[in-house]
């Protein structure tokens, strides 16, 4: 039985006069996961490493990648 894997992505955007915002993404499974912020769509793309047993991956261990791209107006 394959269980469904989930991941959330924690990214602060700031821009170039200092405004921050705070921006979470939930990846599922091989999927990915999107989300609108200052004028943006991030995507990610593939997050790394995917879990392959029970065993625990370190934090420190996982990567994503991002596709940024500006939002249709």
């Amino acid at each position: 039985m394959l269980l469904a894997r989930k991941a959330g992505v924690q990214l602060t955007l700031t821009n170039a006069i200092h405004q921050t915002q705070p921006v979470g993404i939930s990846v599922e499974g091989h999927g990915s996961g999107t989300a609108e912020a200052m004028g943006y769509r991030i995507t990610a793309v593939r997050l790394d490493p995917y879990p392959q047993d029970a065993g625990p991956i370190r934090q420190s261990a996982y990567r994503v990648t991002l596709h940024i791209e500006r939002s249709e107006p």
